[in-house]
């Protein structure tokens, strides 16, 4: 039976990871509305939560931020070579994130959403493969939980299929590499996260990412300017709720959570997809929907108690050991 601080800090966690993917989730009904290139719907994602980012810790507060215990630089940040390390640590995770977006869009543009969202979910495994090869602790039932979360995803995107599914091999690949990308993400923001602050991870990232993508679109001849104001209004909501409230919040459970274990939780993206085509596009999902969207929730409950169990086990250990080193 769980204690009470177990309880809260599993509380805590939901809420946050259920924010989270609702936020994620309205990028699909965006990016449905938008009739722009998939690079250029990539690059204002990132580029306007770089920009709110660092209007909120503009001027002279950037550098305050950064030295509050909340907004720390890493421990290395007086050495050039940690400061160096963290910052290029920051441009790749960038730089994964950029390829993600831009992958995965682009999947979407040549694919059956089935196949493109089935193949990018793809990151739980890659995650759980690669950190287990490096290191980093899978989270408590992190086993049981891909068992249910993997099938609920199938049973989602598949469920909402009518007809031939379909989809280009250039298409698939796409869907693979943004896949790839995702799990290079969320590796790099688990080792950064236990150096700096959300605020300046995330703005860094945002803004590698961004500039990352306005060069690929310079020099692919893509436009970024030029558009309807309506679709302005779509890339200022794309950054503002999926990527600023949405990925953020997910950063900040970076600190909390194994990368495996957030990796998981953006597989509530579907769920939450369908519920939104529901109520914004008359969309109403079929009863194999609905049966995916339970074992969805039901892996997703598994890895946040789980992760809640685990953080608060750490606490509680180095509680114990601290008066022992006096």
């Amino acid at each position: 039976m769980m204690s009470a601080s177990t309880r809260r800090v599993s509380i805590r966690m939901a809420v946050v990871c259920g924010t989270a993917v609702l936020a994620l989730s309205s990028a699909a009904i965006l990016i449905r509305w938008s009739n722009a290139p998939a690079l250029t719907i990539a690059f204002y994602r990132l580029a306007g939560a770089a920009v709110v980012l660092l209007l909120l810790a503009g001027g002279d507060r950037w550098r305050s931020y950064r030295l509050q215990n909340h907004h720390r630089l890493p421990a290395k940040a007086g050495n050039r070579r940690g400061t160096a390390a963290a910052a290029a640590g920051v441009a790749l995770s960038g730089l994964f994130l950029a390829g993600h977006f831009g992958l995965w869009i682009a999947s979407l543009r040549v694919s059956s959403v089935a196949i493109s969202v089935l193949l990018v979910s793809l990151h739980p495994l890659l995650v759980g493969l690669v950190g287990g090869v490096i290191g980093d602790r899978l989270p408590r039932r992190f086993v049981p939980a891909l068992l249910l979360v993997l099938p609920g995803t199938a049973l989602t995107v598949f469920g909402g299929v009518r007809g031939t599914v379909g989809a280009t091999t250039g298409g698939m690949l796409l869907a693979l590499g943004g896949a790839v990308m995702m799990s290079g993400y969320l590796l790099c923001g688990r080792r950064l996260r236990q150096q700096m602050g959300n605020l300046v991870y995330a703005g860094g990232t945002y803004l590698c990412g961004a500039v990352a993508l306005a060069l690929l679109a310079r020099v692919a001849d893509i436009p970024l300017r030029g558009f309807a104001w309506q679709e302005y209004a779509l890339f200022a909501g794309l950054a503002l709720v999926p990527t600023l409230l949405g990925h953020t919040l997910l950063n900040w459970a970076l600190r909390h959570m194994p990368a495996a274990g957030v990796s998981l939780v953006y597989l509530g993206e579907p769920v939450g997809a369908a519920v939104l085509a529901a109520l914004l596009l008359g969309e109403l999902p079929g009863a194999v929907v609905v049966a995916g969207g339970v074992l969805i929730l039901g892996g997703l409950y598994l890895i946040v108690t789980g992760s809640g169990q685990e953080l608060r086990a750490r606490q509680g250990h180095r509680s114990q050991e601290r008066p022992r080193a006096e």
